[in-house]
């Protein structure tokens, strides 16, 4: 399997189209990750009609997902591992690439995005 389905913006402003393009191979450094899900954010938005990345790119960045393959000098993850993050080369995609410093702890963290859709942690109030 050489190609995946992504949502590439062509241009600036761009909604973006689902296409297939090639799957993106991880440097010694990096991590190849089958994406399950990646959140929509205003960010995302924000890039896309800029302009600042080269065209075409794939949008979206947060993302979770399982490690598919690794770069040769990553020794923190392994294939089949769960992870999420943040994804520079986009997470709209059925695989993106991250390079291996994401942190593993991460999932001690919640930032505003991931805790907005959450329930309150006590009882409403009736």
């Amino acid at each position: 399997m050489n190609a995946m389905k992504a949502a590439v913006i062509e241009h600036r402003g761009d909604r973006g189209e689902l296409k297939e393009i090639a799957i993106p191979q991880p440097s010694p450094q990096e991590i190849l990750v089958r994406v399950t899900a990646a959140g929509v954010n205003p960010i995302d938005w924000k890039i896309r009609d800029r302009g600042e990345r080269a065209m075409p790119f794939v949008l979206g960045q947060d993302f979770a997902g399982v490690v598919s393959a690794a770069g040769h000098d990553v020794l923190k993850y392994r294939e089949g591992e769960r992870i999420f993050g943040i994804a520079r080369r986009g997470a709209f995609a059925e695989y993106t690439v991250v390079p291996q410093t994401i942190p593993r702890n991460r999932l001690r963290r919640f930032p505003m995005t991931s805790v907005t859709p959450m329930p309150p942690p006590f009882p409403r109030p009736a």
